[in-house]
């Protein structure tokens, strides 16, 4: 197994993971987080989707074998964890208020977005191996990202916290949010580390 981690990046998300087509790999999996576009997804549900769609009528389809026995088997080890199986949207610039993640969940028919799972789907089409994404939401629809979130990541897609400290200086109003951001990363990070070993026994049955 090779993990490359691409952060906030969709171009670094689908470098990298054209990087593990030509290294061969025979399956990429997209895995990390996502923001809710419906009310009712919470902080720490688990998304496994079938589909993962863009702007302009693109659809990704997701391993259909793999995501059966994943869904199967996270039913049935973790049934405190919310798992659903929706569409994903992928996006290359942040949603981050409530009036846009809702508008593009009625309009694309998604349950969350992200912004890497898009970007390694067109990796793996473009050498003809299967994808499969598992994600956890970060923040629901009713959470709004503080304005300067854009700021945070490097080109590398990598968290930059002196841009955060600075963006919290100068409008500390936002700092409260920034404390609400990471109790939600703690949760969502807390699924996340449950579903890893069940992802492995899967792959590995």
């Amino acid at each position: 197994m090779k993990i490359q981690v691409s952060g906030v990046s969709p171009m670094r998300a689908e470098a990298l993971a054209r990087q593990l087509c030509e290294s061969g790999c025979d399956l990429l999996i997209s895995f990390g987080i996502a923001g809710a576009l419906r009310p009712g997804i919470k902080t720490g549900d688990l998304l496994i989707p079938a589909s993962i769609k863009q702007k302009g009528g693109i659809i990704h389809e997701t391993d259909a074998d793999i995501r059966a026995r994943l869904l199967q088997a996270a039913r049935t080890a973790l049934p405190e964890l919310v798992v659903i199986d929706d569409a994903l949207l992928g996006t290359d610039t942040l949603i981050a208020n409530e009036r846009e993640k809702l508008s593009a969940g009625e309009e694309f028919g998604t349950a969350a977005a992200d912004m890497e799972s898009h970007r390694v789907a067109l990796a793996t089409e473009a050498h003809g191996l299967p994808v499969i994404v598992v994600r956890v939401v970060f923040d629901d629809a009713n959470t709004e990202l503080p304005d300067f979130a854009n700021g945070w990541v490097t080109p590398e897609g990598q968290r930059d916290y002196g841009k955060a400290l600075i963006g919290a200086v100068l409008k500390p109003w936002n700092i409260p949010k920034m404390a609400h951001l990471a109790g939600l990363s703690r949760t969502a990070h807390r699924s996340l580390r449950r579903v890893a070993p069940l992802l492995r026994s899967v792959l590995n049955a």
